[in-house]
C-alpha cells in the first residue's frame, strides 16, 4: 500500500482518491491509468 501511495503521490486527483478511501482497489486503478497513460 505504501509503495503505491509512495508511486502515484505525483497526481493529486490520485491522491485524493487515497485519502477519500486509501484501498487497495485505488492502487490498482491507479496503476491500470498510469499505464495507460505512461504509454
Amino acid at each position: 500500500m505504501v509503495r503505491c501511495q509512495r508511486r502515484w503521490t505525483k497526481d493529486r486527483i490520485l491522491k485524493v482518491l487515497w485519502i477519500s478511501q486509501s484501498s487497495d482497489e485505488i492502487c490498482s486503478v491507479a496503476r491500470i491509468i498510469w499505464s495507460l497513460y505512461s504509454r
